[in-house]
């Protein structure tokens, strides 16, 4: 008699919901085959996961579907309070879903090596000379009203720190200053600033 189930980390709380095609009598020790749920179960230990079956079924169609309407229920695939990767059912383990869990081991050994390391003045220096002369991604990339917005409203009333001044203060250091005229109102400044609110901004060339 199939049945569909869900796991929790008693540590965490975090949850699986599963189907299991056997009965509960002969899978009592089966806690779910999801790849992050046994990455979990390997890291904290069986004995701190429970298992708790939700519903038994006469047949595996209706055990699946069931188990499909719970992950969609709880929206499991992307809440991070659930180790669920696919939408269940006859979903399959798809090939997003591979890419995703691939995607997030990787981040996480990228984030373990990285942790607590220091980062060298040679290297420092190396990254710097290497990096000179390239254009960032997103150059020449203009920004919505909406990302403007919030990012007014993200920096607003934040707080500079003296170092961050400090920093400021040692690139413009030796740094040429060019001044442009606006050719519709006259008005001299520094380049970045008369670009934008003059030129094709101006005011009054809207008037």
């Amino acid at each position: 008699m199939p049945y569909v189930y869900e796991t929790c980390n008693l540590l965490t709380n975090k949850k699986y919901i599963g189907y299991c095609s056997k009965t509960p009598k002969t899978s009592k020790l089966y806690l779910g085959s999801g790849s992050i749920l046994n990455t979990a179960i390997k890291k904290y230990g069986k004995e701190n996961f429970q298992k708790t079956i939700l519903k038994e079924f006469d047949n595996d169609i209706d055990a699946r579907l069931y188990e499909e309407y719970l992950i969609d229920k709880y929206d499991a695939v992307n809440s991070l309070n659930y180790y669920n990767l696919t939408k269940g059912g006859y979903g399959g383990w798809s090939t997003q879903a591979k890419i995703n869990q691939k995607s997030l081991a990787t981040r996480k050994k990228i984030s373990n090596s990285q942790k607590g390391k220091i980062v060298s003045a040679i290297t420092r220096e190396k990254l710097s000379k290497k990096l000179k002369g390239t254009k960032p991604w997103n150059t020449g990339l203009s920004r919505s009203e909406e990302t403007k917005k919030k990012l007014s409203k993200a920096l607003l009333g934040k707080p500079i720190t003296q170092e961050h001044k400090d920093n400021i203060s040692k690139a413009q250091k030796g740094r040429e200053y060019q001044i442009s005229t606006c050719p519709h109102c006259n008005k001299s400044g520094g380049v970045n600033v008369m670009q934008r609110w003059h030129f094709k901004n101006c005011k009054i060339q809207h008037n």
